[in-house]
């Protein structure tokens, strides 16, 4: 079963990511997988939120 992470860690790393950074940069450094720093990346670009999903 997954894990639910904070809107404040997924910010960070949506903003890590608009940064320059890769995704697996990303999870490396914030301690995610790499799947969720892709799909949460995914996830900003068309929605323009970091929020999770219903």
């Amino acid at each position: 079963m997954g894990r639910y992470y904070s809107l404040d860690l997924r910010v960070r790393v949506a903003a890590f990511v608009e940064a320059g950074q890769s995704c697996r940069a990303a999870a490396r450094h914030f301690g995610v997988s790499d799947s969720f720093a892709i799909r949460l990346a995914r996830r900003q670009a068309q929605s323009g939120s970091p929020a999770p999903a219903r």
